[in-house]
């Protein structure tokens, strides 16, 4: 058996012991406690074993609101069927909790790549957890650290789902990973400590599939392409595709693990967090390197890079009547990224090679997110804002820019005949514009910011069942994160009903 395997049993069956620690510490306790206490026997009656289930079966479908394109053979962008089921079960000591999907996805139209599978089982929670001042948590779990609406900072023990990048439910977008969790609460404030001793990387669209995320820039991605020739010589765009990569090896330098400590105070709540572990922002770097040059665009894979950084981070909220404040900031003393090349030195024309270096260099990083909401003359009626950068703080110009960053979120929502209609719209931009072309002569989408509208309305029948419709709709400008999206227009329409 290797260290790591002798090391993980042991860790785990410290957490296993510890409900039984919880059991003899509270037969114990009830040997000193009056037999005539009846708030004790009251205490006594509520820890009965008892079991909560619930969930709920969703029917879910996307249709291209643009057309047939390249990414599809079918104006059917997803069939989806859910059946989602939650679980409790509360002993005297302890509880079992599970969190479980099933998916199935009918076949559109042979080779589209929409579903690239039929049936999909999905375990979100699955753990054992107790205790009362002193938790625990064992098992699999969602550890959800954030306080921002959609773009969270310091949620670094996560697996993020980006498979459908701007439209997937924002419930669905952190999946659960094997981790444990100790809790301490000592009135207002808790201590908690997390570990998962697993890589847990992101999930990314499949090549092929409609939401893959190939950019016809790469600036964002760490990349030097598109690559520009002097005089014209060389004016090929590059078209990556990212590789999903392995996971970094199960070992005990590949462990993560983060502390966060706070609490409330009157209207204000706040944490400040200490994390090391793989890095949840990644680069991505070349995977082979490119030698034809006679296709009008030149294919390059490329693949994320993960690297193990120590981060703080500090989060807050405050309310104050019909306003709420939130800000998360993540500050990285060293942080992996890869430096800039010079297209002219890298491209070698006549021989029909492009050789990247990928060279990578730490720099101090900072990560932030603020935003409000608040509610207009009810609490039916909500306008939010939010705002999210991350970038280095010394040398930016030496550095390809985050692939994820300078976001502003608006949302409008508000609800109707007694909160059974409820209507939003969602826009996400970017007003800072990355342009996707290193042409200094193209100055079609120069200073031209890319968005996306998202109007979403949904009918409560009040019995469960539950009608949603909506679109997203995508226009780039040329930015490097929306532009790949341009001809991914899409309605939607959702049925949930209630268990």
């Amino acid at each position: 058996m290797k260290k790591f395997d002798k090391i993980l049993l042991l860790f785990l069956w410290c957490g296993f012991s510890t409900v039984g620690i919880i059991a003899v510490d509270e037969d114990l306790d009830s040997q000193f406690l009056s037999e005539n206490n009846s708030s004790s026997s009251e205490m006594k009656e509520e820890k009965t074993d008892q079991w909560q289930i619930n969930g709920f079966a969703q029917n879910e479908n996307h249709f291209g609101a643009t057309g047939i394109n390249s990414a599809r053979k079918s104006d059917i962008i997803k069939l989806e069927s859910r059946v989602n089921l939650k679980f409790k079960y509360t002993a005297s000591s302890f509880y079992i909790k599970g969190n479980f999907d099933a998916f199935y996805y009918p076949e559109v139209e042979a080779g589209t790549k929409v579903n690239p599978h039929s049936k999909v089982l999905e375990t979100q929670e699955l753990y054992i957890g107790g205790g009362e001042n002193f938790q625990f948590k064992i098992g699999k779990m969602l550890l959800d650290y954030s306080t921002a609406d959609a773009f969270s900072v310091v949620n670094y023990m996560i697996q993020a789902d980006m498979r459908e990048l701007f439209v997937k439910d924002s419930a669905d977008v952190n999946r659960g990973i094997f981790a444990v969790e100790l809790k301490y609460i000592l009135g207002d404030f808790s201590f908690e400590f997390a570990l998962t001793p697993v890589h847990n990387r992101p999930l990314f669209a499949s090549q092929g599939s409609f939401w893959q995320i190939s950019v016809p820039s790469v600036s964002s991605l760490a990349l030097p392409t598109p690559f520009y020739g002097t005089g014209g010589v060389y004016t090929n765009g590059v078209t990556p595709a990212i590789t999903v990569g392995d996971p970094l090896e199960s070992s005990f330098k590949n462990i993560s693990g983060t502390l966060r400590a706070g609490g409330s105070i009157g209207s204000l709540d706040f944490h400040l967090l200490y994390f090391n572990g793989i890095d949840q922002s990644i680069i991505f770097v070349p995977t082979t390197t490119m030698t034809n040059f006679s296709s009008p665009s030149v294919s390059i894979d490329v693949a994320p890079a993960y690297n193990k950084v120590d981060s703080f981070g500090f989060d807050l909220a405050y309310d104050y009547k019909q306003f709420t404040l939130r800000a998360e900031t993540s500050y990285t003393p060293r942080k992996w990224l890869m430096l800039k090349e010079d297209p002219t030195q890298i491209v070698d024309v006549a021989n029909q090679k492009v050789t990247v270096t990928n060279q990578l260099t730490t720099e101090q990083y900072l990560a932030y997110t603020i935003g409000f909401d608040v509610k207009i003359f009810s609490d039916d009626r909500i306008f939010l804002v939010e705002w999210m950068q991350a970038q280095p703080l010394k040398n930016q110009s030496k550095y390809n820019k985050e692939f994820f960053t300078d976001i502003l979120l608006l949302r409008l929502e508000d609800k109707f005949l007694q909160q059974r209609l409820k209507v939003s719209l969602t826009g996400v931009i970017r007003p800072r514009p990355h342009a996707h072309t290193h042409d200094p002569s193209d100055t079609t989408h120069k200073d031209q910011m890319g968005y996306i509208i998202s109007p979403e309305l949904s009918w409560d029948f009040e019995n469960g069942l539950t009608l949603i419709w909506g679109g997203s709709f995508f226009v780039g400008n040329g930015d490097d994160l929306i532009q790949p999206f341009e001809n991914n227009d899409l309605v939607y329409t959702r049925a949930r009903f209630t268990f």
